[in-house]
């Protein structure tokens, strides 16, 4: 899965948003087992957490609260923060500052 992950992040180069994006609306198709929807969730999941850079239990932990906080902000500190974060991301620490 690691190969066909980075694999996948090299060849359609989504951004980090459209991983999340797709990841956070994810439903199951009709013709789709519960165990085809678990995997593909899965794999979701791990193409946005390497495409932010996440190695580590710490990592994943301050990404998923940089997440949320940033979905709690205004949309004026918003677009602000995400202007300065570019194509990297905030600890929540800095978010939160």
């Amino acid at each position: 899965m690691i190969k066909s992950s980075n694999f996948l992040l090299t060849e359609f180069r989504l951004t980090p948003k459209e991983y999340k994006v797709r990841f956070d609306t994810a439903t199951k198709n009709v013709s789709e087992s519960y165990v085809l929807f678990a995997s593909r969730l899965g794999n979701l999941l791990t193409y946005y957490l390497r495409s932010r850079g996440v190695e580590d239990l710490e990592t994943l932990c301050e990404l998923l609260v940089s997440d949320e906080l940033k979905s709690c902000l205004p949309p004026g500190t918003l677009n602000y923060v995400l202007s300065l974060e570019g194509v990297d991301w905030f600890y929540p620490s800095k978010v939160a500052a």
